[in-house]
């Protein structure tokens, strides 16, 4: 049983006083769970969204709600959906003191808390294998989301739901081979503005995609950029002085090393600007802030060695000249923290969310860390676990998951035995056996990467076959 202990320090500076923390939060289940949201609650409070897997049960995940103060505190928890893959990936204020949040459900989906943690609605659109990554309150009080939808190819996707959480409407916007929104901003002048990526048939090459619909959600322009090289996607998207301020990440033009990047467009999609954040490492963007007109605040993952993945936290300026610059990493050999999210707190904290293996034993917590406005916090103070050999046989889920081209499948086998991977295709055809051999009681990793086989982008399963009789199988989704 994991149990860690963090210490707080308070820092004082010339203006307020600041408060920097990290903490991990256990679930209902005491298994898998992680934050892909961050939004304000009522006085200094705030929100942690994201999602918890059933224990005996990967494919059951509930969406996971946690209620904080400033100091970290557990205020309130909810869980809610039913036994079916709810997660949830976006969260906006309601501007009572709660929050509307979307993401990845059966159906598409939008529910809502008040402060007190009372579920207020719950929704479902009746569109299925809907994702959500970005929601946005509108000027009228309703909510606009962005996202994509797996049909065959993949196709973007919006709703506009008015606010009380009706549904005014929700477009498809087709592609002959993948097109999906991650960020969604109000545009100038009225309508939105979503960003993403797109391939197609004719050239393949995955592109910086940004959009220009109406209050119908009729398209009004399609702009696609390529940022170097090939394999560009836009994460986020926030308004600026006259226009507006996407980030993403995009490969370099041999496909083996992965950048962050951010670029300004004006209101017609004209690019203004592009600023790349070089690197030997492979890096992603998950999510930015504009602190001030000439300081902004980013967030990506970074993949240090083969065991470990980190965290780097980049403070620059507006012409992206680095300020402050921060890696997040588990103090063991193994292990990763991962930040989706970022929250400025009133006092000019910055808070960060995601999810956390400090150790080898593949149960991620949530993660949170608080940080001065120059990303100082404190270390990690105790960590005891006791045995970390597993007690059942398990194919823990593959992360990153969609992925594209690598991901890591992780397992656990309680006592020595032969061990096999075998991947299928979505008809159930054998593919490849990734491995067949002998292992030691104890927790794997096996990262596998689509390069090696060739595949497409579509859907995958992977089994895992060990013991007398055991068989278990998740999804992958590898989207180019």
């Amino acid at each position: 049983m994991l149990c860690i202990i963090y210490f707080f320090l308070i820092f004082g500076n010339c203006w307020s006083q600041s408060i920097t923390w990290q903490k991990t939060y256990d679930g209902p289940f005491q298994y898998k769970e992680g934050a892909n949201s961050l939004c304000p609650s009522d006085g200094n409070n705030f929100y942690v969204v994201g999602y918890t897997y059933h224990t005996t049960n990967p494919f059951i995940r509930y969406l996971y709600v946690l209620k904080l103060n400033q100091y970290g505190d557990t205020i309130w928890t909810k869980i809610n959906g039913w036994e079916g893959q709810i997660f949830g990936q976006t969260s906006v204020s309601d501007g009572n003191g709660g929050c509307v949040i979307t993401g990845d459900g059966d159906t598409s989906f939008t529910a809502r808390f008040d402060s007190n943690g009372n579920l207020r609605w719950w929704k479902n659109y009746g569109l299925r294998f809907v994702q959500c990554f970005d929601i946005k309150k509108a000027i009228d009080g309703g909510y606009i989301a962005a996202g994509m939808r797996l049909s065959g190819d993949w196709y973007g996707y919006a709703m506009r739901i008015d606010s009380s959480g009706n549904l005014q409407w929700q477009h498809l916007y087709p592609s002959t081979e993948y097109r999906g929104y991650e960020g969604v901003e109000l545009a100038d002048n009225g309508g939105y503005v979503l960003c993403g990526a797109v391939m197609d048939d004719i050239l393949d090459t995955q592109q910086v995609l940004v959009t220009r619909i109406n209050e119908s959600g009729n398209i009004s322009w399609d702009k696609r950029y390529t940022i170097y090289g090939i394999d560009g996607n836009a994460k986020k998207i926030i308004k600026v002085d006259k226009g507006y301020l996407i980030g993403g990440t995009t490969g370099d033009t041999t496909g083996a090393t992965s950048v962050a990047y951010f670029m300004k467009i004006d209101t017609s999609g004209n690019v203004r600007y592009v600023k790349r954040f070089h690197s030997t490492k492979n890096e992603a963007l998950w999510d930015m802030n504009v602190l001030s007109s000439n300081r902004y605040l980013f967030t990506l993952t970074r993949d240090s060695t083969f065991e470990i993945l980190s965290s780097k936290i980049l403070i620059t300026d507006s012409l992206g000249n680095i300020i402050k610059e921060k890696i997040v990493t588990t103090p063991y050999s193994a292990g990763y923290i991962w930040l989706n999210s970022i929250l400025p707190a009133a006092n000019g904290d910055l808070i960060f969310a995601g999810h956390s293996e400090l150790t080898d034993n593949d149960s991620t917590d949530v993660y949170v860390v608080r940080t001065d406005s120059m990303l100082n916090f404190p270390p990690i103070g105790i960590i005891n676990y006791e045995n970390i050999i597993p007690k059942l046989f398990k194919l823990n889920p593959a992360y990153p998951n969609p992925f594209n081209p690598e991901t890591v499948l992780r397992f656990e086998i309680p006592k020595s035995t032969r061990v096999m991977l075998s991947l299928y295709d979505v008809t159930g055809r054998l593919i490849d056996i990734l491995l067949n051999e002998n292992k030691l009681a104890g927790t794997y990793h096996y990262k596998f990467s689509s390069q090696n086989l060739d595949l497409s982008s579509g859907v995958y399963f992977i089994t895992l076959q060990a013991g007398p009789g055991f068989i278990q199988t998740q999804k992958l989704v590898l989207m180019k």
